[in-house]
C-alpha cells in the first residue's frame, strides 16, 4: 500500500535566485514492508508526482541515510543504480529516509522563465532583490540544493518522524501509519531549525493505483 500523501521538501536557493520549477522527491517502491524485506526507492524529478527516476550518482549526493530510532544507516548506492537505494529492512518501526543533494547551478537564458518561476513559487521579493543587486536579465546563475524526506513503515511502522537537521524540511507531527488521521496530518515546516511561517506549500496526492 502506498502512503496516500507524499510530502515534497521545498527547494532552497543559494545565490542568485530560486531553484528550478520542478519537484524532487524520494519515491519508495513500497511504503509498507515487513521486516527482512528489501527497502528500496527512487529519486524522482518532475511535476505533480509524474517524473523521471534518476540514477544514483555519488557526486550529486551530500547526505543519504535511513534513520530508525537511534540507528542511522548511511546509504551508499551503486554508481548508476536505479533504484537509488536498496537495503534489507533489519529493524521494525518507522524508517525515515533523508536525502540532501550537492549544489547544482542553473543559468537563465531568458528573464521570462525566471519571472514565471518566481510567480509560481510566490517568491515575491526575488525580482526586486534581483534588480537592486544590478544583476543582468540573462546569463545569470543560481545555485540550489534539494532536501527530500520519505517515511516507510517496517512492520507496524511504530515511531515518530523528527528533525533531521536539513536546511529546510517537513516534520510529520503524527505517524501516518499508526495514528488517527481523520482530522488530517499535522506538519511542521522548518527553515534552519526554526518554524517557517507564511510559506507557500504545494501538496500532491495520489490514489493507490497511481492516479
Amino acid at each position: 500500500m502506498r502512503l496516500p500523501i507524499l510530502l515534497i521538501a521545498l527547494m532552497i536557493a543559494l545565490g542568485a535566485g530560486p531553484a528550478k520549477a520542478h519537484e524532487f522527491w524520494l519515491s519508495p517502491d513500497d511504503y509498507t514492508i515487513v521486516q527482512a524485506d528489501v527497502m528500496q526507492g527512487r529519486l524522482r524529478v518532475g511535476s505533480e508526482m509524474q517524473g523521471l527516476a534518476l540514477s544514483y550518482l555519488p557526486n550529486s549526493v551530500a547526505r543519504f541515510a535511513v534513520v530508525q530510532g537511534e540507528t542511522v544507516r548511511p546509504i551508499e548506492g551503486r554508481m548508476g543504480g536505479n533504484p537509488a537505494f536498496a537495503m534489507p529492512a533489519e529493524v521494525k518501526g518507522l524508517a525515515i529516509v533523508v536525502h540532501e543533494t550537492n549544489d547544482t547551478q542553473l543559468t537563465y537564458s531568458e528573464f521570462a522563465m525566471f519571472q514565471r518561476f518566481v510567480a509560481h513559487k510566490d517568491f515575491r521579493p526575488a525580482l526586486a532583490d534581483h534588480a537592486a543587486r544590478g544583476l543582468p536579465e540573462t546569463g545569470f546563475r543560481e545555485t540550489y540544493r534539494r532536501y527530500p524526506k520519505s517515511l516507510i513503515a517496517v512492520g507496524s511502522g511504530a515511531g515518530a518522524d523528527r528533525v533531521m537537521g536539513l536546511k529546510i524540511e517537513f516534520v510529520a507531527e503524527a505517524n501516518p501509519y499508526s495514528d488517527d488521521l481523520s482530522a488530517g496530518l499535522p506538519l511542521l515546516l522548518l527553515l534552519d531549525g526554526a518554524p517557517r511561517a507564511d510559506a507557500q506549500v504545494d501538496l500532491f496526492q495520489t490514489a493507490p493505483d497511481g492516479r
